[in-house]
């Protein structure tokens, strides 16, 4: 799904996929991939294609950042 050898853009992405996905987990109160990648398409998270859409993708570059500020 993500070619991390590509490039700094790739490890965003990623890093951002993992932070919806950890969220969606959560939603679902279990670590089940499966049911976090249907709760995150039902909520317009994920495409089709399991892909961040683009506002998503904007909101977890924000969530990443606020973490960071935490750590």
């Amino acid at each position: 799904m993500f070619d991390l050898t590509s490039g700094p853009s790739a490890q965003s992405q990623f890093s951002q996929f993992e932070t919806v996905l950890a969220h969606c987990i959560k939603k679902v109160g279990k670590d089940d991939y499966s049911a976090a990648i249907e709760y995150g398409q039902k909520s317009g998270f994920f495409t089709a294609n399991n892909r961040l859409t683009t506002s998503i993708m904007t909101l977890a570059q924000f969530t990443q950042f606020d973490m960071q500020d935490a750590a």
